[in-house]
């Protein structure tokens, strides 16, 4: 499975879609505390099934309005989308000394507007550098932290302008957004595994969207280390639609029994779901029984749960009821001595039966 980026120039892309910038020219100032700004990103901005691929941000400092001349001012800037990832852009370190990002108020107060671009990809880390500066940087934590999240929805950037002497305050006229979507990968909505009695599993998954996807293979293993492959199923290629998949596994497993997807595109690659694993019991564990037997006033049903009917010798339904528990006595002082069926019907309809005599 593999994300399919937005830009042009990459080799091997299938689809390739614009990247979108919007921003907030409102601007701001800040001298003391935290002030932050919202960019939105709607449905109409990305195709269906989008997530951020890439993200670039750019600050277009205005200046400072200053009053002293100490080196004693820091910023922190903090980007959160809306999944409520937060990615640090510039944080200052402990205490008022020496801040990772800070700068002679005094010398700078009459700078004028400055673009700073924070991109993973930047010659070099924010960290450390006096302001203003121009030019594409490092942050201090990197924006890939957004990759795979769904990019509709507020952009939060928080500014805080940290200030241990004077009363500087710090401006900016705008922020704007650089973010590059990328077709989703198969996403597994669903993998559920269901006994269907006799040692047979149902297994069941669903995918909400697929790019690329040729087929899958169902693996099962005993012992979560060896693995076979029990079915290959075709995928949709390339689906934005939720595609539910069911296979039966008709082999006789006992005990436990572990399955996973190998996902396998057109080209080759592959990803593995996460391992599922089902308890089977084995027929002796899960044998209905009856006992005593003969019995006078009252039976023990064991592995009982389902529907209860009873027949007589002539087929005829004399006890009919519903049990939800394993172990489940039975009162019989209604009814006359002779030879009776007892039949079980679980769930999943499979029937059990064990003769009985009344004394």
């Amino acid at each position: 499975m593999k994300y399919t980026l937005l830009f042009a120039a990459l080799a091997g892309c299938i689809a390739v879609h614009a990247q979108v910038i919007k921003g907030n020219n409102t601007g701001g100032s800040a001298s003391s505390g935290a002030v932050t700004q919202i960019v939105n990103y709607d449905s109409s901005d990305f195709g269906p099934g989008i997530t951020a691929a890439n993200v670039q941000i750019g600050i277009n400092w205005q200046g400072e309005d200053a009053s002293n001349i100490f080196f004693n001012e820091a910023i922190s800037v903090v980007l959160t989308s809306p999944s409520g990832t937060s990615v640090q852009l510039i944080q200052p370190r402990q205490g008022s000394i020496a801040p990772t990002y800070g700068y002679n108020a005094g010398a700078l107060n009459t700078w004028g507007p400055v673009t700073t671009i924070f991109a993973d990809n930047g010659a070099s880390a924010a960290s450390g550098t006096a302001h203003p500066m121009p030019g594409t940087w490092q942050p201090q934590n990197p924006l890939n932290a957004f990759i795979g999240e769904s990019p509709i929805g507020d952009w939060e950037l928080t500014i805080s302008y940290i200030n241990f002497l004077g009363t500087d305050v710090l401006n900016w006229s705008a922020f704007n957004l650089f973010i590059a979507g990328g077709l989703m990968p198969v996403e597994l909505t669903k993998f559920e595994v269901k006994e269907m009695g006799n040692g047979q599993v149902q297994i069941d998954w669903q995918t909400a969207s697929e790019l690329d996807n040729d087929y899958f293979l169902l693996e099962c293993s005993n012992n979560a280390k060896d693995w076979k492959s029990i079915a290959k199923v075709t995928g949709t290629g390339t689906s934005f639609d939720q595609v539910d998949y069911q296979f039966i596994d008709k082999s006789t497993h006992k005990g436990t029994i572990y399955y996973r997807l190998k996902q396998v595109d057109f080209d080759g690659t592959h990803e593995y779901s996460e391992i599922i694993s089902l308890d089977l019991k084995s027929e002796k564990d899960d044998l209905f029984k009856v006992f005593p037997n003969p019995a006078e006033q009252f039976v023990t049903l064991e592995n009982a749960v389902g529907r209860i009917t009873i027949y007589n010798a002539l087929n005829q339904v004399v006890h009919s009821s519903e049990n939800e528990i394993s172990s489940y006595q039975l009162d019989l002082n209604n009814l006359p001595k002779g030879q009776y069926i007892i039949q079980i019907r679980g769930k999943n309809n499979e029937i059990k039966e064990q003769r009985l005599i009344k004394l």
